[in-house]
C-alpha cells in the first residue's frame, strides 16, 4: 500500500502491554462533537504539537473509547504531538444512533475521513485497536495517502481464512488431546468420553450441558469451574 508503512509487531509489543496497565485515569474529557451525514461524532485532543496526529481507534464494536484512558502513556506522547480519541458512531459521547441511521463499515471509513479533516492533517498515524484494527486497515485501503503510519494491535487479519490461530504452536500437548477426545466421541467410545476416565487419566474436560461435545478448557482455567455433568 503506497506511503503506508506497516508497525504491527513492533505496535503490538510498544503499545499493547500500556493499554492494559492498570495505572490512574487521564484528565477529564474535554472533547467535542461535530456532525457527518447521518450522526454526531465525539473527540478529543490531547497535545498542541506540530505534526502529524497520532489517531486512536478503539475496539468493540458497540464500545467507547474510555479503555483507553487506564494508561497515563497517551498524555506522554501527547507531549510531543498530538493524541486524537474518539467515538464511533452510536457509542459513547458521539450518542445513540437515530431511527434509520445506518452503522455500516462504509459508514465508519467515512467518519474516519471526517475527523482527519477536522483536524486539519493531510495525513495521520493510525493505531488501531482489535477491532478498531479492522476498520484502520479498511480506511488505509481507501485513503492509501492520508495514512502515514498504520499500526494494528491484537486484531486479526482482514479475512477470517487468512487468520493465523498459533495455538497450537504453544500448547500442542493440548490439541493432541483434544484431538483424541474427538476420535473417541466420534466412534462412540464410552469408555474414552467418561468424564470420571478422563479424570482419572489425568485430562481435564469440560462440557457446560448433558450432550455437549466435550473439550479441553483453556490453559490456565481450572476444569472444576466447567464441567456440568
Amino acid at each position: 500500500m503506497r506511503n503506508v508503512r506497516f508497525g504491527v509487531a513492533t505496535a503490538a509489543l510498544f503499545l499493547s502491554l500500556p493499554l492494559l496497565a492498570a495505572e490512574a485515569p487521564g484528565p477529564s474529557e474535554s472533547g467535542k462533537t461535530f456532525e457527518v451525514p447521518g450522526a454526531t461524532l465525539y473527540y478529543e485532543v490531547r497535545g498542541t504539537a506540530a505534526g502529524l496526529p497520532l489517531v486512536l481507534v478503539n475496539g468493540g464494536p458497540g464500545s467507547d473509547h474510555t479503555y483507553l484512558h487506564r494508561s497515563g502513556v497517551w498524555d506522554e506522547i501527547a507531549r510531543h504531538r498530538r493524541v486524537v480519541f474518539y467515538d464511533q458512531r452510536g457509542n459513547g459521547r458521539s450518542g445513540a444512533l437515530r431511527k434509520n441511521e445506518s452503522c455500516t463499515l462504509a459508514d465508519q471509513i467515512a467518519d474516519l475521513e471526517a475527523l482527519r479533516s477536522r483536524l486539519g492533517a493531510d495525513q495521520v498515524d493510525l493505531l488501531g485497536h482489535s477491532w478498531g484494527g479492522y476498520l484502520v486497515m479498511a480506511y488505509a485501503a481507501r485513503h492509501p495517502e492520508r495514512v502515514a503510519h498504520l499500526m494494528i494491535v491484537d486484531s486479526a487479519a482482514p479475512k477470517w481464512t487468512d487468520t493465523e490461530f498459533i495455538f497450537k504452536n504453544i500448547f500442542p500437548e493440548a490439541i493432541d488431546k483434544q484431538a483424541r477426545l474427538d476420535f473417541a466421541q466420534m466412534v462412540g467410545d464410552s469408555a474414552g468420553t467418561d468424564i470420571s476416565t478422563l479424570r482419572v487419566a489425568g485430562l481435564p474436560v469440560v462440557r457446560k450441558r448433558p450432550g455437549d461435545r466435550l473439550a479441553l478448557p483453556e490453559p490456565g482455567v481450572t476444569a472444576s469451574a466447567h464441567v456440568r455433568p
